[in-house]
């Protein structure tokens, strides 16, 4: 990836290019010199990391006041709509309330009439690539139905509530969250259609503000100031 940044950096105006820097390091072993920052990211990183809290600390500690600290988190309460042995797991170990508790206080969000007219045109626009890809899956001879997706392992997972109590500890305030990666349909039925599955996905990410998004979408962004 930073071979490839920095392949695409070469495209940059001069002057850009010149305060671009890429290196590769131990994410929780960053130092506090220097001046503090405008924005940190942290892109597929949480999921990864033993806890939350001295990330959440060290990004509060280097972030100027009025900075913003973007993460990704894998979407906990997805595991409500997957469907799969993630929600069985959530069940078998009591989660699974909380979650739908969680889910129930989303709320629908103020500009969801806007945004179902950028649904609607999406789809308009998508309806020719869809039964394109429908034509494509059904001569590629598509996986059968299968309801059992198989569990994975131990990714660390995280509710919006979750990651904001966190953000919180550290002295941030929630800024918002964007839902990411949406699945119209249980994954398990990516199997049958995928390319289907994937370009009517699309379509769903003109909801993606939307809080009710977070229902369908297997992770998030989430974004906090100091």
């Amino acid at each position: 990836m930073i071979a490839e940044a920095r392949r695409r950096a070469e495209a940059l105006a001069p002057d850009v290019r010149a305060r671009v820097d890429f290196r590769v390091g131990e994410a929780l072993a960053l130092g506090d010199d220097g001046e503090p920052l405008d924005a940190i990211t942290a892109l597929g990183l949480v999921e990864y990391l033993e806890t939350d809290a001295p990330f959440f600390a060290w990004a509060a500690r280097r972030l100027r006041r009025g900075g913003v600290l973007v993460v990704s988190c894998r979407n906990r309460l997805f595991n409500i709509a997957s469907l799969n042995d993630y929600t069985r797991r959530e069940c078998e170990r009591g989660g699974a309330p909380a979650l739908l508790d969680e889910l129930a206080a989303l709320g629908v969000g103020r500009d969801v009439p806007e945004l179902l007219d950028e649904f609607v045109h999406r789809l308009r626009e998508a309806l020719p690539d869809l039964t394109a890809a429908l034509a494509q899956d059904r001569a590629a001879g598509a996986a059968p139905h299968d309801t059992s997706a198989s569990f994975h392992g131990e990714r660390r997972q995280h509710t919006p509530h979750e990651i904001e109590a966190v953000a919180r500890a550290a002295g941030l305030q929630p800024a918002g969250i964007t839902g990411l990666h949406p699945h119209p349909w249980p994954p398990a039925w990516e199997r049958v259609a995928p390319r289907f599955y994937n370009r009517l996905a699309a379509v769903y990410e003109a909801l993606e503000v939307a809080p009710a998004s977070l229902v369908w979408s297997s992770s998030f962004v989430a974004a906090f100031t100091r």
